[in-house]
């Protein structure tokens, strides 16, 4: 499974780096959100 901390960390420094001030907000939805993911848990 993968880390999801350092995913988003690097997730959101490209959101930052390609978009600046035009995205306003991110989240996880599903398993991620609920802290219930498993190995076979896409993200949402």
């Amino acid at each position: 499974m993968i880390d999801i901390t350092v995913w988003m960390q690097n997730f959101l420094q490209t959101l930052n780096e390609t978009f600046a001030n035009r995205v306003w907000f991110v989240g996880l939805q599903g398993s991620y959100g609920r802290g219930e993911a498993t190995e076979t848990s896409d993200l949402d």
